[in-house]
C-alpha cells in the first residue's frame, strides 16, 4: 500500500507540473487538472484507510485482483 501511495504522490506532482490549468485536458470535455488531482487524492485517502486492514482477507484479495 505504501508503494502505491508513493506512486500516487509522484503522479500528482507530475500532473501538477506538466498539465495546463485550463479545462478540457487533451480535448476531453470536463476533464481538468483539478479533477484528476482530486481523484488521485481520493484514491490516496482510500488507500490510507485500507492500510489499517492490511492483513484482512478482503484487503489481501483486493491486492491480488488488481495485479
Amino acid at each position: 500500500m505504501k508503494s502505491t501511495r508513493l506512486k500516487i504522490t509522484h503522479l500528482k506532482n507530475k500532473i501538477s507540473e506538466n498539465l495546463p490549468d485550463n479545462g478540457d485536458i487533451l480535448g476531453y470535455a470536463g476533464i481538468s487538472k483539478a479533477t484528476i488531482i482530486n481523484s488521485l487524492s481520493e484514491s490516496y485517502d482510500i488507500l490510507s484507510v485500507l492500510e489499517d486492514y492490511n492483513d484482512k482477507f478482503e484487503t489481501i484479495f483486493a491486492k491480488k485482483v488488481r495485479c
